[in-house]
């Protein structure tokens, strides 16, 4: 990846005389002769684009990808954006017909401020708008006989090209892929740009009529933009060193070594043109504002945004979404700043191909048992939206029972699995014993399945992990974990699972909310669960949750993904919030400490010890602080705390974990399973519990947990830590 980064847009070039462009092996060029009027009132004569084409075109036009370039690169795209345009990428010219247009003022053969209009040269160049560019290239695509364009991509200033380029001919693509991009260019851009040219303006040759002019102010220029293009991670870990006084810094050696490289291959008055080009990107300039001009786009749209961009941060991507109807926002996670648009294609391309299939998609169904409360959050999130299968069925008990939404849809015909369109089966109910008999009859129908239900999962992990490895399709759970947060994926993906050590969680929300209602407000018991229940945060029947079992669940599966132990439910104790009273909270508040029903899971030399119990929690934890419905999950992992906080209750946030493995079910992910069957369940685990007396007194003790049961079941108590 570094590698990438160093490369790109720096690809060695021959020595060239700067009163032409850069000659490179694929330049073709287009001549428009005669006055070319430019947005600003000025004008151009007899302007030439340079461009290059890859591959060819197929009978009926239905291959053509133009690519629109970013601020200095070439119309060679090959060259600077490998990964996605080659050979075995994703924009093969084998299978397409690719373009790419050199920008006007450009180094790289296209009309410049050192080949133009004699009177024009050097720094009398004209303004050349985003706009102007584009309506060269409307010309030069009807020179080449195109008549309609598949996609048109562009990343950066080329996203400006693109964007604009489908606002001024709404039926020209099929398809539109915006990378770290901007309806309009901010006052922070502009900053950045203004910077730059500073830096040109203070270097004493600057307005010389020579094509060498202002070198070292164009150094220092790019030395600026490349500080907007990375970020603090980006230079933090590929140039950290220590400082010593007779030694050049690795900072300062790359941003001379960038600058001299640029300067190398362009020229000051072309950078100095383009960067004004730049500036005048606004799609609503004489539209009637950013939010009509965008609603002119017809072309399904495709934006990404980079996590990392300081340049285009992700409001300038959501800006684009919002504004466009027929779009969609991918953020592509990356710790190179704006440039990992051109380093992380290996993402791009993956969500670019996920992008072409949403036609595909849009034709597979999905049909769904259960309509309670999760049942309509994944209902309504998705009918808002459209890239991801929609709901063929939703199978109820009760076909007539009023409800306000899904009559067209709603079934009890529990045969949908045999409806060949439906690829997909979501289960939202809450008996484990028919979730399974759905689960085994979505298997055995090639479905893939998607369930909430975590008594399920966890009494039948074994057999479902057996289920993974004998067929094709997913069987995902993320929701049956921790409601909003996706922890599942992101230990099966992004953590080694011999580094994790120990995981404490609070994953019952409704335990949560009891707690802190208890806490905050001196109430009992009784109190605070009569309030979850009428807030909905406890069923009628809250045995499940203030007992413990549905957290000892949830740590079942949690034991699978994160250490590789299979242990059935049965196997481990847990014991509730049911006997605490407002004396424990008060004596919990005694020791600046609160309480919470915490799951424990933790790698010792006996194997995994799993806990689940009540627990002394100190104040100024991140345990303490999360309140109410909310959970919270702290790995260890390698000696270093990652803490997952979110919704662990409630229609839309258990509904997002639905929607997200339904997603990852049309990617045909897979949870990857790393079974350890030598690892034991360690119930020898020493805790320390509070054990009250009469007349309210209390003694702390410490005991196996596994011998916990008898004291449980004849006095209260709670863990102190």
């Amino acid at each position: 990846m570094l590698a990438t980064l160093k490369t790109t847009y720096n690809k060695p070039l021959q020595t060239f005389n700067m009163n032409r462009s850069a000659p490179h092996s694929q330049e073709l060029q287009f001549d428009l002769k005669g006055k070319f009027p430019l947005e600003s009132g000025d004008f151009l004569t007899d302007i030439t684009i340079s461009y290059s084409t890859y591959g060819q075109k197929n009978a009926d036009q239905s291959n053509i990808i133009w690519v629109c370039h970013a601020l200095t690169a070439d119309a060679n795209v090959k060259d600077w954006w490998p990964g996605l345009v080659g050979p075995n990428d994703l924009f093969n010219p084998d299978d397409y017909f690719i373009v790419c247009a050199n920008i006007i003022g450009s180094a790289y053969g296209s009309t410049s401020p050192l080949n133009c209009d004699e009177d024009k040269r050097y720094d009398k160049f004209p303004v050349v708008s985003i706009r102007d560019n584009v309506k060269a290239f409307i010309e030069l695509r009807k020179h080449l006989g195109i008549k309609h364009i598949h996609t048109i991509i562009g990343g950066s200033v080329g996203g400006h090209q693109a964007v604009e380029w489908a606002i001024t001919e709404p039926e020209i693509c099929d398809n539109l892929v915006l990378l770290g991009s901007s309806a309009v260019i901010s006052p922070w851009v502009a900053a950045f740009n203004q910077s730059q040219r500073l830096a040109i303006h203070a270097d004493k040759t600057w307005g010389e009529k020579s094509p060498n002019s202002a070198r070292a102010g164009l150094k220092a220029a790019r030395s600026i933009a490349l500080l907007s293009y990375r970020n603090n991670t980006a230079y933090n870990s590929t140039q950290n060193d220590e400082y010593s006084f007779d030694k050049i810094r690795k900072a300062e050696s790359y941003q001379s070594y960038q600058g001299e490289k640029l300067v190398n291959r362009f020229n000051a008055y072309g950078y100095y043109a383009i960067t004004k080009t730049m500036d005048s990107h606004d799609v609503g300039r004489n539209r009637g504002g950013i939010k009509k001009a965008l609603a002119k786009v017809k072309a399904k749209t495709l934006v990404i945004a980079i996590s990392t961009d300081i340049l285009f941060p992700l409001a300038d991507s959501q800006q684009l979404v919002d504004g466009i109807e027929n779009s969609r926002l991918d953020v592509i996670e990356s710790n190179f700043g704006h440039d990992g648009f051109l380093v992380e294609t290996v993402q791009i391309a993956q969500s670019i191909s996920d992008f072409y299939q949403t036609d595909k998609k849009q034709q597979e169904q999905v049909a769904m048992h259960g309509f309670g409360c999760v049942g309509q959050g994944v209902y309504e999130l998705l009918s808002s939206n459209k890239s991801l299968p929609q709901l063929k069925n939703i199978v109820v008990k009760h076909e007539y029972k009023a409800r306000k939404a899904g009559h067209e849809i709603i079934t009890i015909n529990q045969k949908v699995t045999d409806n060949r369109n439906i690829k997909t089966i979501i289960e939202v109910i809450d008996n484990a014993d028919k979730s399974y008999r759905i689960a085994k009859n979505a298997i055995n129908k090639s479905k893939n399945f998607i369930t909430a239900n975590k008594k399920m999962v966890a009494e039948n992990l074994a057999e479902i992990i057996l289920w993974n490895q004998l067929v094709e399709t997913s069987f995902l759970y993320e929701a049956a974990v921790a409601g909003s947060i996706p922890i599942i994926r992101n230990l099966d993906l992004y953590f080694e699972q011999s580094q994790n050590q120990t995981i404490k969680a609070i994953i019952n929300g409704s335990s949560n909310f009891i707690l802190t209602q208890m806490f905050a407000n001196n109430c009992s018991y009784s109190q605070a669960l009569k309030k979850a229940q009428s807030l909905g945060f406890a069923e009628s029947d809250p045995l499940a949750d203030v007992e413990g079992f549905d957290a000892k669940y949830k740590a079942v599966i949690l034991a699978a993904h994160a250490f590789g132990l299979l242990v059935h439910p049965d196997e481990v104790k847990n014991y509730g919030i049911q006997n605490i009273t407002p004396a424990d909270i008060a004596f919990a508040k005694s020791q600046n400490s609160t309480i919470k029903q915490i799951a424990t899971l933790t790698k010792t030399d006996k194997g995994i010890s799993i806990t689940i119990m009540p627990e002394l929690v100190p104040l100024t934890s991140e345990l303490a602080k999360t309140d109410n419905e909310n959970n919270l999950i702290v790995l260890t992992h390698n000696n270093t705390e990652f803490n997952f906080k979110g919704k662990g209750a409630g229609s839309i946030a258990t509904a997002t974990a639905v929607l997200s493995d339904l997603k990852a079910s049309v990617n045909h992910y897979k949870y990857k399973y790393i079974i350890d069957d030598q690892l034991k369940l360690d119930n020898s685990r020493l805790v320390k519990v509070r054990v009250k007396k009469q007349f309210n007194t209390h003694e702390i003790i410490d005991c196996k947990y596994c011998e916990l049961e008898k004291l449980f079941n004849s006095e209260d108590f709670i863990v102190q830590i």
